[in-house]
């Protein structure tokens, strides 16, 4: 679904993934760095990133779930990466799984021209209710200096 995609263990059944074993496989992967950070700004020692985009993320969350946020393809095929080498599976927002690297793009691509085709449609319903909101009142007061 692209929004968030998540690693875990048999449906988030015997979930959570411990963070050793997180961090033992991330760095199995290359690809996944450590972004730097300094201060009070650096990040937590288990968010890693993309080297060729920092601005990817995967994290451990405080549940135990491998997650990313609005991930690039690339981002996605690490995360299959790693969870295999965690022996987990990525999922879907909606808990349900991801088969391989094509299945999430397919339904993330049908995901997307479902969220365009509903965002349409809503324009489409403000259009006329604003115009039943404003032609309404408007009709009665030009009836009500007619005589109507």
């Amino acid at each position: 679904m692209s929004r968030h995609v998540y690693i875990a263990f048999d449906r988030f059944k015997d979930s959570p993934i411990s963070a050793a074993a997180w961090m033992a496989a991330l760095a199995q992967y290359p690809a996944l760095q450590r972004p730097p950070g300094r201060g009070r700004g650096a990040s937590p020692a288990g968010v890693v990133a993309l080297t060729a985009d920092p601005r990817q993320k995967l994290s451990l969350s405080v549940y135990g779930l491998g997650e990313a946020h609005d991930p690039s393809r690339a981002m996605v095929e690490a995360m299959f990466e790693v969870a295999s080498k965690l022996g987990a599976g990525v999922y879907s927002e909606r808990c349900k799984r991801y088969a391989s690297l094509e299945d999430w793009e397919r339904r993330s691509r049908k995901y997307r021209q479902a969220e365009a085709a509903r965002r349409a449609r809503l324009r489409r319903n403000s259009r006329w209710r604003t115009a039943w909101i404003i032609g309404v009142p408007v009709l009665a007061m030009i009836g009500a200096l007619l005589g109507w």
